[in-house]
């Protein structure tokens, strides 16, 4: 008797699992031209900091048929440079960002 609960048990805990784990997936992310510098969901405010804008370095030069180190130094260009901000979180003029890969690299 003992076993029989014991496994009916089991395979509730199991199937709450399941279903916490199911409930947790998020919907597939809105696809993004890979041409520009995207804010990144889940952030407060719609601006991009240069970390994030970092992790978007590889895909926007492909897409522009640039070099990464074109990509860092416009990057750079449009980034703030407030020496009391850590690195990482300097924000990122994305509109100003945008517009100059527009005219350094149309896209095709």
């Amino acid at each position: 008797m003992s076993r029989i609960f014991l496994g009916l048990a089991a395979i509730a805990i199991l199937i709450l699992l399941l279903a916490g784990v199911t409930a947790e997936r998020s919907p597939s992310p809105v696809s993004q031209d890979l041409g520009y510098f995207h804010a990144m969901a889940g952030h407060a405010s719609p601006s991009l900091e240069l970390g994030d804008a970092n992790m978007q370095v590889k895909g926007v030069a492909a897409r522009r048929h640039a070099t990464v180190s074109d990509m860092h130094r416009l990057l750079q260009e449009f980034t703030d440079n407030d020496p009391n901000v850590p690195l990482a979180d300097r924000h990122v003029d994305i509109s100003g960002l945008n517009q100059k890969l527009d005219e350094r690299w149309p896209l095709k």
